[in-house]
């Protein structure tokens, strides 16, 4: 109990160690202030802790202390009496700015849970995420609506910027692009929106293409956007001329993705192509996706280096034609062979 609160301060090899230990409390307190919604409730100034306490229906004094906590890192500001107001950095938390808030969420719950038994994982080779909730991640969020809704929506975020990248690419007119595991249709829709000369189809399992139905008909797309519920392990619609998988094959095993793989290649023209947004991971001693590759590892998934990606394509016909790094994500380009 003697460790300072910021032990890194002086830059040492001791103090950067001690910080990557302790830093699954800050996970947890940034989790605890999302869940209680706390960057709303201060949204338009400082609050009284007894007030913020009675809003959350939580003990005034621990949320004082998880609160001070946050502030001394730059989340959330302390004022004078016990006041609490949003910081730059807490204000991203707020419902109303969504991806933040359901990254913090989305972490400190199912993701939190399975990290703390990843060694199961390191043993094993198996994701520990189906061993601590019984069952893998889209299960999961299929049986567990709210957490589902925070993992959906934490999904989509970076969704804008990504159409906008795919919007500068070259598509012919009157393309109908089918966007494989695609959630509840953002992509597609912000895409077409960019595009009105595209066609699109978003196919998902049952239970997220009813959202994705929802917010097409919200952006009145239905003339030219479909949803269709399915499995990508039992097939993939096809009639489409591109094809996308965006962040989808990541969260698979090279057995997995190999059958996504081979139903895409079953539907895609001859003449058509497969854009894969994912990452791919830095050389060696650079950190460049192997943190994500870890969280990859405890959801039954990996990233892999641009070796891997040509590799899993040629084994399951197709050829990489390019890799183009972004600042999100890399675009990865491949055609039917």
């Amino acid at each position: 109990m003697q460790q300072r609160d910021n032990p890194s301060s002086s830059g040492s090899p001791a103090g950067q160690l001690a910080t990557s230990i302790t830093g699954f409390i800050v996970t947890q307190a940034v989790y605890a202030s999302a869940k209680l919604g706390i960057a709303d409730l201060v949204n338009d100034g400082p609050v009284p802790i007894e007030e913020l306490a009675k809003s959350t229906n939580t003990d005034s004094d621990s949320l004082y202390r998880l609160l001070r906590m946050l502030s001394g890192s730059g989340i959330f500001v302390e004022h004078a009496d016990s006041e609490f107001g949003n910081s730059e950095v807490s204000s991203l938390l707020r419902s109303d700015l969504g991806t933040f808030r359901d990254f913090a969420i989305t972490f400190g719950e199912g993701f939190y849970t399975a990290f703390g038994d990843m060694l199961r994982s390191v043993e094993t080779g198996s994701p520990s995420f189906n061993m601590v909730h019984g069952t893998d991640y889209d299960s999961h969020y299929a049986q567990n609506p709210e957490s589902g809704r925070h993992y959906h929506a934490f999904m989509a975020g970076g969704k804008r910027a990504l159409a906008a990248r795919l919007a500068a690419e070259e598509w012919q007119d009157g393309e109908l692009v089918v966007d494989v595991g695609g959630g509840n249709g953002t992509l597609l829709i912000e895409l077409l929106q960019r595009r009105p000369e595209l066609r699109g189809l978003v196919t998902d399992l049952d239970h997220v293409v009813r959202d994705a139905e929802e917010r097409i008909a919200l952006a009145e797309l239905g003339d030219r956007l479909t949803a269709v519920g399915g499995d990508f392990f039992g097939g993939v619609p096809s009639g489409g001329h591109s094809y996308l998988l965006s962040r989808i094959l990541h969260g698979w095993s090279d057995r997995d993705a190999a059958v996504i793989l081979h139903n895409v290649r079953r539907a895609i023209p001859e003449e058509g192509r497969l854009i894969i947004v994912n990452d791919v991971v830095a050389p060696p001693n650079e950190p460049g996706q192997k943190m994500m590759d870890l969280l990859a590892l405890v959801l039954g998934g990996r990233e892999r280096t641009e070796s891997q990606w040509c590799t899993l394509l040629s084994a399951n016909g197709f050829e990489l034609t390019d890799v183009r790094p972004g600042s999100l994500h890399s675009l990865i380009d491949a055609r039917p062979v």
